[in-house]
């Protein structure tokens, strides 16, 4: 079942009415049909006319989550990560490198671009 609205120079437009479900089926729903619109649609508040408003939704950012566990950013804005070569072989490793390695360490300006897309909400100085 569709409504139809007829509109000057033979222009129709059918627009299709909700299916009511089961529960609502000792309940009568009036339909009113609006009267033609004669001219191009505005947005005033006409009793008649309804605007046609185009709303975007804006979807949220999703945080990729292995990133936010690798990443932190310091307070001057600048993304640190943990260096390379810390999880095994330790035993032919000095002392001296083993301890160098357990520090962070300041991520290239040039693998900002990747970390930013993953992590959306990164608080990260644009310089």
């Amino acid at each position: 079942m569709a409504a139809t609205v007829s509109r000057p120079a033979s222009f129709v437009v059918t627009v299709p009415l909700p299916k009511m479900s089961t529960c609502f089926k000792g309940l009568s729903l009036q339909v009113q049909q609006r009267p033609a619109i004669s001219g191009p649609l505005s947005t005033s508040s006409q009793g008649s006319q309804l605007p046609i408003v185009s709303q975007q939704k804006h979807y949220k950012a999703k945080t990729h989550q292995a990133s936010a566990k690798r990443f932190r950013v310091t307070g001057s804005g600048k993304i640190m990560c943990r260096r390379a070569g810390k999880q095994h072989l330790l035993w032919k490793k000095n002392t001296k490198r083993r301890k160098r390695l357990s520090k962070m360490a300041l991520v290239e300006k040039c693998d900002y671009q990747n970390i930013t897309r993953a992590l959306p909400y990164l608080k990260v100085s644009k310089s």
